[in-house]
């Protein structure tokens, strides 16, 4: 579908036009979420959990965290795993 970029500098990527999950086979997904909207600075070796949540056609909302492709723009100060899992890199800079 459609990537989408958030002020904390990660992005979550979704590429299937259609959910194939729970009851929404039909629907198409309008819109990612990220959470949390607003991450907090991040110690090296800390981590921060996030999620994705698609916003359905239909206006139906469902967590699709384990079906983007996470990715940060600048891993040298934060990693984000396959889950979605933070690990803050460089000591005392924001996320």
């Amino acid at each position: 579908m459609s990537g989408r970029n958030f002020d904390s500098g990660f992005n979550a990527r979704y590429d299937s036009m259609f959910d194939k999950f729970d009851d929404y086979s039909s629907t198409e997904i309008s819109s990612i979420a990220l959470q949390p909207v607003s991450p907090s600075d991040l110690s090296v070796g800390t981590t921060m959990q996030f999620f994705a949540y698609g916003t359905y056609s239909d206006n139906a909302v469902t967590n699709i965290t384990p079906h983007v492709t996470w990715n940060s723009d600048n891993s040298n100060i934060a990693y984000i795993d396959v889950s979605g899992l933070v690990t803050g890199e460089t000591a005392d800079r924001p996320i």
